[in-house]
């Protein structure tokens, strides 16, 4: 609730853009690599919150990460305070063939006052053949004596 309109205005304003991002884990990953793809966005009030989230395989080679966000406006039931907010999810698709991959992030609106449009994240990437025997015997003989 706001006790100065002014400040209404200014939080308003200041709440109208939602960073989001998509990322890839392991950035280069191979067949052998369980693929992650970790999406987050941040609103700059605490209005909104996060609900469910889907982790699809579409059509092979996309994987997408969809979240609900909840907007509450203020109203009596919840506090609009002006502190920043984030959250972070991560789906695991597992080991994935050697080929060319989307990953999509997309946010659905809950509530339809929500003032903030969420356009959709992609990101392109590949996945390598298998790591050889000696290069993951290595990698394992160097975590052990580091």
């Amino acid at each position: 609730m706001c006790i100065v309109a002014a400040l209404c205005i200014a939080g308003v304003l200041w709440a109208s853009v939602a960073l989001a991002s998509i990322t890839i884990s392991p950035p280069l990953p191979s067949a052998d690599d369980s693929v992650r793809v970790n999406v987050g966005i941040g609103f700059s009030m605490m209005c909104w919150s996060p609900g469910a989230t889907r982790c699809d395989l579409i059509g092979g080679n996309t994987l997408r990460v969809a979240v609900e966000i909840q907007y509450c406006g203020g109203h009596p039931t919840c506090n609009c305070l002006m502190v920043p907010i984030g959250f972070v999810r991560t789906c695991n698709f597992g080991p994935l063939p050697e080929g060319s991959y989307v990953a999509e992030f997309i946010v659905t609106r809950l509530n339809p006052d929500d003032p903030l449009t969420y356009p959709p994240q992609f990101v392109n990437f590949n996945v390598g053949g298998p790591t050889p025997a000696l290069r993951r015997t290595w990698g394992a003989l160097k975590q052990i004596y580091r």
